[in-house]
């Protein structure tokens, strides 16, 4: 019986726990690179929560009140902070997600927050992807953990409740991975092993289930 060595990568955590966030529209105008190269805020003045956070859908978005430490209410009106005051919209925030994550004790850790928030100090919009180069981010710290030997440390960023098979593995997957692999090589990495794959490419049964009966032949071409 096939041994299957499934996780969903670092990757896909964080594009899950954003996606919702990242793809909302939001009114508000804000721009991260005045506020910390004009202003000289720090991400905890206005994400102060942070520091104590142990779950990925802790609300850490910052409160009006926030805002109001520096800008005077009675001297700033609506527009200022969003494009259309008729239809002022609230932010849409996180409110929950079956993966685990803790800022806290990265913080603790003395992790600098653009290492996983990379380019955040250049959006001149509160708007659009954070992450876009998640898995090699994540895996610069975390590249040392063995799935093969132990599946169930996926469990330490996934909870038991998730579906960890991918949505294209259909019941016609075993005949098309094929054309799937031929166009990202390192695609099947992400949950399998490379000997999860040698356990049917290799050894006699690759004349005539791997390859077609004619291949002996033909190979040349291939």
């Amino acid at each position: 019986m096939k041994k299957y060595f499934l996780f969903i990568p670092i990757c896909f955590f964080i594009y899950f726990l954003m996606a919702e966030l990242v793809t909302k529209k939001t009114d508000l105008i804000f721009s991260h690179k005045y506020h910390i190269e004009e202003v000289g805020s720090a991400c905890t003045d206005c994400h102060e929560p942070v520091e104590e956070s142990v779950r990925p859908d802790d609300n850490l978005l910052p409160a009006e009140q926030t805002c109001l430490t520096c800008h005077d209410q009675s001297e700033t009106s609506c527009d200022f902070c969003h494009s259309s005051k008729d239809s002022i919209k609230n932010v849409y925030r996180i409110q929950s997600t079956n993966f685990k994550f803790s800022h806290k004790i990265h913080i603790d850790k003395e992790k600098d927050c653009l290492t996983c928030h990379k380019g955040i100090e250049n959006k001149e919009s509160p708007a659009g992807k954070l992450y876009t180069e998640a898995q090699s981010i994540c895996r610069t710290c975390h590249d040392n953990i063995d799935y093969s030997d132990n599946p169930d440390n996926c469990l330490l960023c996934h909870d038991k409740t998730m579906s960890f098979k991918p949505s294209d593995h259909s019941l016609n997957w075993k005949k098309e991975h094929g054309i799937i692999i031929e166009n990202d090589q390192n695609n099947c990495n992400h949950c399998h092993q490379k000997n999860y794959c040698l356990s049917c490419h290799e050894g006699d049964n690759l004349n005539h289930l791997i390859h077609p009966l004619n291949f002996r032949n033909n190979h040349g071409i291939a």
